[in-house]
């Protein structure tokens, strides 16, 4: 879920790894992660998934990209 929020708020891979005080390396390996559910190729198509649809977060999650 931190990975779409980062990913749905247009932040880089290394500003959602900062956000979480870790490795970009595992941002980028969940994103692969969720390029492979949503069937798209890279950020900017699973941005475009995520902008074209209203995401209703799960009760209890704390965005840390929420503005």
């Amino acid at each position: 879920m931190i990975c779409i929020a980062g990913c749905a708020s247009r932040r880089a891979t290394k500003e959602i790894a900062d956000a979480l005080n870790i490795s970009d390396s595992v941002i980028k390996k969940e994103l692969v992660e969720c390029y492979q559910k949503f069937e798209v190729t890279d950020m900017t198509d699973l941005y475009a998934i995520l902008s074209s649809h209203d995401i209703v977060w799960p009760e209890g999650f704390c965005n840390p990209f929420a503005e």
